[in-house]
């Protein structure tokens, strides 16, 4: 397996900067559900989120079962959380998890 660092040139990757707030205002769209307070204090927390710094690329939801080991060592796998934001959400993420 390739590195996904050596794969995919990061200038032709563009990431979600609100990636598990989208997720959550996708499916109030798809539940047509109008909570209009709900969908206030989504924006606010999307604002947050995008406020935070530093950001990087993250897994989105990196816990031990999305690891697999290789010869070369252990490699993520299961990438449709992924998004940029801040690095303490996939370690928050592992903590919980593990």
């Amino acid at each position: 397996m390739r590195s996904p660092r050596t794969s995919v040139p990061p200038d032709t990757v563009t990431l979600p900067a609100t990636g598990p707030i989208d997720d959550v205002t996708r499916a109030l769209d798809l539940l047509d559900l109008g909570d209009e307070v709900l969908r206030s204090d989504l924006a606010e927390l999307a604002g947050t989120l995008t406020g935070l710094r530093p950001t990087q690329p993250l897994h989105g939801d990196a816990h031990a079962g999305n690891l697999l080991t290789t010869p070369n060592g252990l490699v993520w796998n299961d990438f449709e959380d992924t998004w940029c934001g801040p690095v303490a959400w996939d370690l928050a993420c592992l903590a919980a998890t593990d």
